[in-house]
């Protein structure tokens, strides 16, 4: 399924004519989510603007002459808004979207006009409240990122407090500027002042989630209407990927326990009985293939125990709950309370051996003890795993989407380059050339 976005600092949507103007444009470039900024709103517009929009809308502001943001779907739109959010009144606002069983959080930002980090801090907090999404933030940051490439001409350490927070953003909650990503080497500018020499910056950008940076078609920068802001969109393609079972990673805390350690001895015992007259490299090879599949089984095993554990206690949680709840009797109710508490105390012991295995794999960085949940690991393993599948591949030209053609060209691809053919040539030619 795609997605089409845009941002776009309007500089004002006071005066009707130019409103119904702005509103016609917009829909003309066809985009499912439009953000706005600048757009000068107040409560009392909202009613009146919505309608006037046609479509479902979300504005936020509070004076009719300064700030504002507003998020608007087509009327064609098919996406439904799971929820919406307002961060700041006239600043910050925010939308979730399912996609395809992807929930995506879309922020819409409004960045000072001062070297201020204020709001940077609330979208900083909005996220870590929010960190297993997937995060598409959009907008008129008012703050270049690189200096060298995206401003030229006037002061080059401006608003370094505010550039310095949102790299830091980036790097915590992985997120890249995606036009940069596509576009490492233009200088591009968004807005440009009327001062002599004219000061040229790149204010307005997406920062989206690395995950979904193969979901990404394309990025623009286009000129703008009625303002002297740049508008820039972003196209998708996300789709709800069928993954198979993945390579197996051992959890080294097993290396630890007795029943494994003597699975493996005892493993090892019969293939070397088994093979007593086979080459070294040979035995070797099979001790090593019989280690991996006692490991697998063995964690296997384990994962279904700690499951049916898990239900278990979490069930019996429950019926000491409701039998608290139903009993006067003071000494059933301590009886209960203390084996709930024991309960509990065995659940969080299998959650955090859980989520030891999720942080490794999922290779964290920054994790303090106890400061992300189970959920927050579980997502980033899968973001993990999303940035490594292909979304497009081009095939003598044609471009395809579907997963099942581009296993097929893969696999095709792989079996004629390691082919017996293939290998005698490469082979003949090392021969030649040495």
């Amino acid at each position: 399924m795609s997605l089409k976005i845009n941002s776009f600092n309007v500089r004002g949507l006071g005066n009707k004519t130019k409103r119904d103007q702005v509103f016609q444009w917009l829909k003309n470039e066809s985009m499912d989510i439009y953000l706005l900024q600048e757009t000068h709103s107040s409560s009392k517009d909202v009613k009146d603007w919505k309608h006037q929009w046609g479509g479902e809308a979300f504005f936020s502001g509070r004076s009719s002459n300064s700030q504002g943001v507003a998020i608007l779907l087509n009327p064609k739109c098919t996406h439904v808004i799971q929820k919406y959010t307002e961060i700041i009144e006239g600043k910050l606002q925010a939308i979730e979207i399912m996609i395809d069983e992807k929930l995506i959080t879309i922020i819409n930002i409004y960045g000072s006009n001062l070297d201020d980090i204020q709001d940077l801090i609330q979208l900083e907090k909005y996220l870590n409240e929010h960190d297993e999404n997937t995060f598409m933030i959009g907008g008129d940051f008012n703050t270049v990122l690189d200096t060298k490439i995206d401003k030229k001409n006037g002061r080059s350490d401006t608003h370094k407090k505010c550039r310095e927070k949102i790299q830091n953003i980036m790097a915590i909650f992985n997120l890249i500027d995606v036009w940069r990503v596509q576009h490492p080497e233009t200088a591009k500018f968004t807005w440009h002042s009327n001062t002599r020499p004219p000061i040229f910056s790149r204010l307005d950008y997406f920062l989206i989630s690395e995950n979904i940076l193969n979901s990404v078609n394309k990025t623009e920068i286009k000129a703008g209407f009625k303002s002297d802001h740049s508008i820039v969109t972003m196209t998708l393609s996300i789709t709800n990927i069928s993954r198979g079972p993945g390579t197996f990673k051992l959890n080294n805390s097993l290396l630890l326990e007795e029943d494994y350690q003597n699975i493996i001895r005892n493993s090892i015992k019969d293939i070397t009985e088994l093979n007593v007259n086979a080459n070294p490299n040979t035995l070797w090879e099979l001790i090593k293939g019989c280690i991996r599949n006692e490991s697998i089984k063995y964690s296997s095993f384990k994962k279904k125990m700690q499951s049916k554990k898990e239900q278990e206690l979490q069930t019996n949680i429950d019926k000491l709950e409701n039998k608290i709840k139903n009993s006067l009797n003071q000494t059933i109710i301590e009886e209960a309370t203390k084996e709930i508490n024991e309960n509990k105390q065995e659940l969080d012991n299998i959650v955090e051996y859980k989520v030891k295995g999720m942080v490794l794999r999922a290779k964290a960085e920054m994790v303090e003890s106890n400061e992300k949940n189970t959920k927050y690991f579980a997502s980033l393993e899968k973001k993990s795993s999303e940035k490594k599948l292909i979304t497009q591949l081009n095939v003598q030209g044609k471009v395809i989407t579907d997963q099942k053609d581009i296993r097929s060209e893969q696999k095709s691809f792989y079996q004629n380059l390691y082919k017996k053919e293939t290998v005698k040539t490469l082979y003949k030619i090392f021969s030649i050339t040495t």
